[in-house]
C-alpha cells in the first residue's frame, strides 16, 4: 500500500492534469472566434499556428514541445506549452485570466520537481485551496471537483498513475542493473520503457533522461548522449547528474568551452566533488591540446636515454657505459618497456625504484602514471610535488648533456598551469615555466609558447616572436610546429612561406596539410578558387606536378590557352618576390600582413604622433590597393603604351576603354620610374599641367639631387615652400640640398628648425642629427659633432620598429671621422645588440661546451673517448656541375626536421662563433642574413683555406642532417661546394656581431667586442669563460 503522502500527491497531479483539459479547451475555443476555423489536431494547424500567431512561442520552448507545436495534437500540450501559449499570443486578452495562469504555474513547477512524491496534508491542503479557486474560474463546476478527489473515476485515475509510476521504477532498477553489468543497449531500452509512460513527474524523466544520456555515451552515439542530457537539465535545472552529462557529451563532441562550462555549473552544485573537479581538468586538458594543434599532452611520453642512440651499431656498449655511470637508467629503462606493453603496475614499481635513487626520468614518468592514473591511483598534488622536485634539479650533467625528465617536468608543470588540470589555473605561471623548460632545450614547450603569442592567449600578441618560437621547436623535433608555422604564415598573409612549409608538411604526411591546399589556393586566387579543380584538369591532360608548388600549378592552369595572361601571372611573381625579398633583408622586420611595415604596430602607434599616423594610412592605403590591383590581375591584363609619355594609356583586356592619367597615376608611374632617364622629363610636363602640385615637385627636386642638380632642386623646394609653408617633409629635402650644396650655416638652420616641428619618431629625425654633427664637424667643433652624433643614437630609439637597424651615410661617416680624432670616445656607445633568441644561445654555449669538453677529453685517457660517436650521413652532399641557375635559400627555410640535400640552392652565412676542429670536422655556428642561426659541420676542408669568425661562406647544395643527438645541423661533405668570400666581418664582436671591435678580452686576448657592454653580456649570456683561455 502507498502511504497518504503519496496519495496527497496523486490528487494534485490529478488537479493540474484537469487544469490542462480546461486550457486545452480554452485553446480550441479562442483559435476558432479569432480564425473562423476549428483546430483540426493535426501538423497543417500545427504548422499554421508555428508559422503565424504562435511564432513568439515557438522561440520560447525547447526542442520537445517544438516537436509537439508542430504535430498540431494539442492533447500531447501540457501546461508548459499552454501557458506560453496564453502568455506570447493575443489569443489571450483577459488580464484576470492571465492572472489565474500566474498562480497556477508555480504549483506545476513546484509538483514537476517534487522529489519524493510526497505531499504532507497541510501542504496539500495549500495546493487545494489554490487549485480550487483557479478551476473554478476556468470552468469546472463544484461537483466536478468533488468527483475527481472522491469518485470511482478519480480512483480509477489515481491507479493508473500510481501503477505508472510503479512500473517506470521498475523500469529504472532493471535499467541500472543492466548498467553495472555494462549491457548498455539493453539499459537504453529500459529506460525508453519508462520515459514513455503517462503521468511520470518531470523529477523522475529527468533522472531517466540523464541515465540514458549516460549509455548513449558508452554506446559513443554523442549526439544523442547530448540531447538527452539537455532534456535531463530542462526538466530538472537543479539535478547535479544532468550537468554532468552534459560536460561528458560536450567533451566527447569536441567543444571543451562548453563542457567545462556544464562541470563548473555541477561544481557550483557540489563543490567538495573531487570527481567532477578531475572531469573538468581533463576538459581543460583537452581544450589545451585543441588549441595548440598538438598531442603533447601529459600522456606516457616515450622517453628513454637510449633514444638518441638508436642508429648506432654499438648501442649495447653505449648502454652499458651508461648504466655504469648510472645504475637506476636499468629500472627507468626496463619502466620503458613495461609501460611500452601497458603493464602500468610494473612500470610503476620499477619507477619507483629508480625514483628512489633520485633519477629525474624516473621520477618524471612516476609523476605522468599519476596523473593518468595508470597503474596507481590518480594523485595531482602529488604528482605536482614530484614535478616541481625534478625542477630543481640542473639540467645538464657533468658532460653538458641534457639530464633527461627536468627540461620534461618543466614542461608539465607549464601544461598544468595553462590547463588548470593538475595544478592552479595560471597563464602567468605557465608562460614562466615554459620559457625555463625553453631555456633548457625543450621544443615541445616552444610550440606552446608560440601558439600563446600567435593568438594572443593569456599574453601580447607578438607574431615576430611566434614565428621564432616555432622555428626553434621545429629545430628540436616538434613536428606540429610545422603546421602550426603555416598557420601562422596564413593569418599574417604570408602566403609564400605558408606555401612552402605546406608542402613541407604535406610531404611528411600530415592531413592538415592536405586540408589547407584549398585555402592556400583560394589566398592566390580568389575565394572560388578549389584545388581539387586543379588537380581534376591536370588528371585530365596529364600533366606532371611533382615539383611544382600550388601556387605554379594553379597560376599554370590560369594561363593554360591564354598566353596573353602570362604577364599577370609575371607581375604577381614579381610582387611576391619584391615580399620575399623584404622578408629576408630585414632582421627587425614584423611579419603581419607578409610585409615589412606592420599595421597592427603602425595602429597602435597611429594617435601617438602625426608621422606614425601618416605611416599607418599610408600602409593601410597601399594594403588595400595591392589587394585590389591582385583582384583586378587575376581577371584583367595592364598595359602600358610606351609610344608616348603624353599618350600613356591603360587597357584591360576584358574592356578596352582609354583612361587618361590623374594626377594619383601619374605620381605612381613617377615612382616606379625613379630610375628613369625620362623621369624628370616626365615630371615636368606633369607639373605644367598641374603646376600646383607639391608631390611632381618633390619627387623632382629628389631626382635632381641625385643627379648633383642641386640647385634647380632648392627652385623646386622652394616653390612647394610657397604653396605649404609649415610641409615638414620639404623642409627636410630643403635642408639636406643646402648641405648637398656646402651651405653649412643655412642647412643648419634649416635641419634645426626641422627638428622643431618633426614628430619624434619621424624617420629623418635621427638623420638630421647626424647631418648636424657633419656640418659642425666642418666647423671644427669636436664638442658639438659629438653631442649632435649622441643625439642621433638616442633619437634611434623613438623609431618605429621597420626602420632598425637605422642605415645612415652620415652616422658612419660621422664615426669614421669622430674615431680618427679620438671623439668617439666622448660618445656613450650603445652596442648593436642581435636577437637574443633562445636558439641562438643555446647553440652558442652548447659549441663553446664542444670546444672546452672536447679540450679536456682530449687530455685524458678517459674510458668515453673509445667509444666512436660517429655515424654514417644517409645523403651525400656534393658541389654541382653547373652553377647557373642557382636560387637562394635562407635557414628559416630549410626543414630541420628530416635529412635532405637542397639541391640548386646557396646558402650564404657568416661565421659567428670560432671555428672548432674536432679532428674529424671543423664546427661553427653561422648566421643568415636573416639573423637565423645553425650548426655547420665542414668535412674534408683543405687547410690552405682559413676560417674565422666573421668570414662569410656561400654553400652549393647544403645538406640538412639530422645528427646522432636528434638535433639538426648543416653538412658540408664537398668543399668544392663552398665558396669563401674576400669580403668579411674583421675583428667581429664576439657578441653582437659588430665589426671593426676595438676591444679585447684581456685573459684569452682573442675575442673582440666593440663595447664594454658587449663583453659583460658574452660572459653573462654565452659564457665566455668555456673559451676563456690564455
Amino acid at each position: 500500500m502507498y502511504s497518504v503522502e503519496f496519495y496527497n500527491w496523486c490528487k494534485i497531479e490529478l488537479l493540474l492534469v484537469k487544469a490542462s483539459e480546461c486550457l486545452r479547451k480554452a485553446f480550441e475555443q479562442r483559435w476558432q472566434h479569432e480564425y473562423k476555423v476549428a483546430w483540426s489536431n493535426s501538423p497543417e494547424s500545427g504548422q499554421h499556428f508555428v508559422n503565424k500567431v504562435g511564432l513568439n512561442v515557438y522561440r520560447h520552448v525547447g526542442k520537445i514541445q517544438k516537436e509537439y507545436l508542430e504535430g498540431g495534437d494539442i492533447r500531447k500540450w501540457d501546461l508548459t506549452i499552454l501557458n506560453a501559449i496564453f502568455t506570447h499570443t493575443n489569443l489571450n486578452k483577459d488580464k484576470v485570466f492571465q492572472a489565474h495562469l500566474k498562480r497556477l504555474m508555480p504549483i506545476r513547477n513546484s509538483m514537476a520537481h517534487h522529489s519524493d512524491k510526497r505531499i504532507s496534508t497541510q501542504e496539500y491542503q495549500q495546493y487545494w485551496n489554490e487549485l480550487k479557486g483557479i478551476l473554478l474560474f476556468l470552468g469546472v463546476t463544484d461537483e466536478e471537483l468533488d468527483d475527481i478527489i472522491h469518485s470511482r473515476s478519480s480512483d480509477t485515475n489515481m491507479y493508473i498513475m500510481t501503477e505508472n509510476v510503479k512500473r517506470s521504477i521498475e523500469l529504472k532498477h532493471e535499467g541500472n542493473n543492466l548498467l553495472k553489468e555494462q549491457k548498455y543497449p539493453l539499459a537504453a531500452t529500459k529506460y525508453t520503457d519508462a520515459i514513455t509512460l503517462p503521468g511520470i513527474s518531470d523529477g523522475d524523466l529527468s533522472v531517466l533522461y540523464s541515465n540514458r544520456s549516460f549509455c548513449y555515451l558508452k554506446l559513443r552515439k554523442y549526439a544523442e548522449a547530448l540531447e538527452d542530457a539537455k532534456l535531463s537539465k530542462r526538466l530538472n535545472p537543479d539535478y547535479l547528474k544532468a550537468y554532468i552529462r552534459l560536460g561528458k557529451a560536450y567533451e566527447s563532441l569536441e567543444k571543451y568551452d562548453k563542457a567545462i562550462k556544464n562541470f563548473d555549473k555541477a561544481l557550483s552544485l557540489d563543490m567538495n566533488n573531487d570527481e567532477i573537479r578531475q572531469m573538468r581538468s581533463n576538459a581543460r586538458k583537452l581544450k589545451g591540446l585543441q588549441e595548440r594543434g598538438n598531442d603533447q599532452s601529459l600522456k606516457d611520453q616515450q622517453l628513454k636515454s637510449s633514444q638518441k642512440f638508436k642508429d648506432m651499431k654499438n648501442i649495447d656498449e653505449i648502454k652499458k657505459l651508461l648504466i655504469s655511470d648510472n645504475p637506476a637508467l636499468e629500472h627507468v629503462w626496463a619502466g620503458h618497456d613495461y609501460r611500452d606493453d601497458q603493464k602500468y603496475e610494473m612500470a610503476a614499481e620499477c619507477y619507483k625504484q629508480a625514483a628512489g635513487m633520485r633519477n629525474a626520468e624516473g621520477m618524471y614518468n612516476l609523476a605522468l602514471l599519476m596523473i593518468n592514473g595508470h597503474g596507481v591511483s590518480k594523485d595531482y598534488p602529488q604528482a605536482l610535488k614530484l614535478l616541481l622536485e625534478i625542477s630543481k634539479f640542473d639540467a645538464f650533467d657533468k658532460n653538458n648533456a641534457p639530464v633527461v625528465g627536468v627540461k620534461e617536468a618543466e614542461h608539465s608543470i607549464a601544461l598544468g598551469h595553462y590547463e588548470g588540470s593538475f595544478a592552479e589555473k595560471s597563464i602567468d605561471l605557465a608562460v614562466v615555466w615554459y620559457k625555463k623548460a625553453i631555456s633548457h632545450q625543450n621544443g615541445m614547450s616552444a610550440n606552446n609558447l608560440a601558439l600563446m603569442y600567435m593568438n594572443g592567449d593569456g599574453v601580447v600578441k607578438n607574431l615576430k616572436q611566434a614565428e621564432q618560437l616555432f622555428l626553434f621547436a621545429l629545430n628540436h623535433g616538434d613536428p606540429n610546429a610545422m603546421d602550426n608555422l603555416v598557420t601562422l604564415y596564413l593569418a599574417s598573409g604570408n602566403i609564400n612561406k605558408a606555401e612552402k612549409w605546406n608542402e613541407t608538411s604535406k610531404k611528411q604526411g600530415s592531413m592538415s596539410a592536405h586540408l589547407r591546399e584549398n585555402e592556400i589556393a583560394q589566398m592566390v586566387l580568389g575565394s572560388n578558387a578549389k584545388i581539387s579543380d586543379v588537380v581534376d584538369w591536370e588528371k585530365e591532360l596529364n600533366l606532371p606536378f611533382e615539383n611544382m608548388t600550388i601556387r605554379e600549378r594553379v597560376f599554370r592552369k590560369l594561363s593554360y590557352g591564354h598566353p596573353d595572361k602570362s604577364e599577370v601571372i609575371e607581375t604577381l611573381n614579381a610582387l611576391e618576390s619584391i615580399r620575399d625579398k623584404s622578408d629576408s633583408a630585414s632582421p627587425t622586420r614584423v611579419t603581419s600582413g607578409g610585409y615589412k611595415y606592420d599595421l597592427d604596430v603602425l595602429d597602435k602607434r597611429k594617435d601617438k604622433s602625426e608621422f606614425s599616423n601618416r605611416m599607418y594610412f599610408a600602409v593601410r592605403n597601399f594594403m588595400e590597393a595591392m589587394f585590389i590591383f591582385q583582384s583586378i590581375a587575376r581577371r584583367s591584363i595592364v598595359v602600358v603604351d610606351n609610344d608616348s609619355r603624353s599618350d600613356r594609356t591603360v587597357k584591360l583586356c576584358e574592356n578596352i576603354d582609354e583612361l587618361a592619367f590623374n594626377q594619383d597615376c601619374r605620381i605612381c608611374h613617377a615612382v616606379l620610374n625613379m630610375q628613369s632617364d625620362e623621369n624628370i622629363d616626365f615630371l615636368t610636363e606633369c607639373i605644367k599641367k598641374y603646376p600646383n602640385n607639391k608631390f611632381f615637385l618633390e619627387i623632382r627636386g629628389c631626382l635632381y639631387n641625385f643627379i648633383a642638380k642641386h640647385e634647380s632642386a632648392l627652385r623646386d623646394f622652394n616653390r612647394i615652400e610657397e604653396i605649404s609653408r609649415d610641409d615638414v617633409d620639404n623642409i627636410y629635402h630643403k635642408a639636406a640640398t643646402l648641405k648637398l650644396m656646402g651651405r653649412n650655416k643655412q642647412a643648419t638652420e634649416a635641419f634645426t628648425k626641422f627638428l622643431s616641428v618633426a614628430s619624434a619618431d619621424h624617420r629623418k629625425v635621427p638623420e638630421a642629427h647626424y647631418s648636424l654633427g657633419v656640418c659642425s664637424m666642418t666647423n671644427g667643433n669636436r664638442d658639438i659633432t659629438a653631442r649632435h652624433y649622441e643625439q642621433g643614437l638616442n633619437t634611434e630609439e623613438n623609431q618605429i620598429p621597420f626602420f632598425l637597424p637605422y642605415k645612415s651615410t652620415s652616422k658612419e661617416l660621422l664615426e669614421l671621422m669622430l674615431r680618427s680624432i679620438g671623439g668617439l670616445s666622448m660618445v656613450k656607445e650603445k652596442p648593436v645588440v642581435k636577437p637574443t633568441d633562445p636558439f641562438r644561445k643555446e647553440l652558442i654555449v652548447n659549441h663553446r661546451r664542444g670546444i672546452s669538453e672536447f679540450g679536456k677529453i682530449m687530455s685524458s685517457d678517459e674510458h668515453h673517448a673509445k667509444v666512436n660517436f660517429t655515424a654514417k650521413p644517409s645523403k651525400s652532399q656534393s658541389a654541382p656541375l653547373s652553377w647557373v641557375g642557382l636560387k637562394p635559400i635562407y635557414l628559416n627555410d630549410i626543414n630541420p626536421t628530416s635529412d635532405h640535400v637542397l639541391d640548386g640552392f646557396v646558402l650564404e652565412l657568416t661565421l659567428i662563433t670560432v671555428p672548432w676542429n674536432n679532428n674529424m670536422s671543423i664546427s661553427f655556428v653561422a648566421e643568415d642574413s636573416n639573423l637565423n642561426v645553425q650548426r655547420v659541420s665542414l668535412y674534408n676542408f683543405d687547410k690552405k683555406h682559413t676560417l674565422a669568425i666573421g668570414a662569410k661562406i656561400s654553400v652549393i647544395n647544403p645538406y640538412l642532417r639530422i645528427a646522432m643527438d636528434g638535433s639538426p645541423i648543416i653538412r658540408i661533405d664537398d668543399p668544392n661546394s663552398v665558396i669563401v668570400s674576400p669580403h668579411q666581418i674583421v675583428d667581429m664582436c664576439h657578441y653582437c656581431g659588430k665589426g671593426q671591435s676595438k676591444y679585447s678580452c684581456a685573459k684569452c686576448k682573442r675575442s673582440k667586442y666593440c663595447s664594454k657592454e658587449c663583453q659583460v653580456l658574452d660572459w653573462k649570456e654565452y659564457e665566455h669563460k668555456l673559451i676563456c683561455m690564455p
